[in-house]
């Protein structure tokens, strides 16, 4: 999920808010909301990496496979590029970011990936 620069701000000034709150109501609540707090941070901070850059000898096989408009499966790049599950979905979807290709399917062995 991202959020606006708006949005990001009430979150800030809301959790603020909440923390500020329950830690003068009652410290020792305070702190596990604090802790909660801080993790919702966390998770907001690392949903906003940017996705995998693949490096060009990887890319240069990876666009290879895309030849002739062939169908491309996740497993297609692990068994090419020698690389786990996760590594080939985070280079699919670096390609699908930058608009190069596009997913058909939704879920499991059903879901390719085609030239645009």
């Amino acid at each position: 999920m991202r959020f606006s620069t708006a949005q990001e701000g009430w979150f800030a000034v809301a959790s603020a808010a909440v923390i500020a709150y329950f830690g003068f109501v009652n410290p020792a609540v305070g702190i596990w909301v604090g802790v909660a707090a801080l993790g919702v941070f966390a998770w907001h901070e690392f949903s906003k990496r940017p996705a995998a850059s693949v490096d060009e000898s990887r890319r240069a096989k990876l666009w290879g496979l895309f030849k002739g408009g062939a169908e491309v499966t996740n497993s297609d790049v692990q068994k090419a590029l020698g690389i786990s599950d996760a590594t080939a979905t985070r280079y699919l979807e670096a390609l699908e970011q930058e608009g190069l290709i596009r997913q058909i399917g939704t879920t499991g062995r059903w879901v390719y990936y085609v030239k645009k």
